[in-house]
């Protein structure tokens, strides 16, 4: 069984977009806001667009906003650096810059890799 939150990430990963209804339906996950909540402390850009019902009452739509830096159909990943795994990715520091590294592999013919550079970097370069 996997955890909704990481089904959350992978989804957003893949380009998708995703309300709270369709967070219940295929998951029967209500805590949607709060995965997204948590996605964004670990450094993803998450987009919220409200939209209006019919009715007038407002839901939101969440996408994932993705500067993808390295793509890679191996599942070999860079040495000498700093890793912390979190649940579904890992956050990665090279040379002093944190990037969220994710990689879905299965038998690693048909997965994928990918190294995007986290929104809140605590390299004092940004700031």
């Amino acid at each position: 069984m996997t955890n909704p939150q990481t089904e959350v990430l992978k989804t957003l990963l893949n380009g998708k977009s995703l309300t709270h209804f369709q967070s219940i339906r295929k998951w029967s996950y209500y805590r949607l806001s709060s995965a997204i909540n948590r996605i964004r402390n670990a450094g993803f850009n998450v987009r919220t667009e409200m939209i209006e019902r019919k009715n007038g009452s407002p839901y939101a739509r969440y996408t994932l906003l993705v500067l993808l830096m390295a793509l890679s159909f191996s599942c070999t990943t860079p040495t000498g650096e700093k890793r912390v795994e979190k649940d579904g990715y890992s956050v990665v520091t090279i040379d002093g810059c944190e990037y969220i590294e994710v990689t879905f592999c299965a038998g690693c013919n048909n997965g994928y890799y990918s190294l995007t550079h986290k929104g809140n970097c605590s390299n004092p370069i940004h700031k």
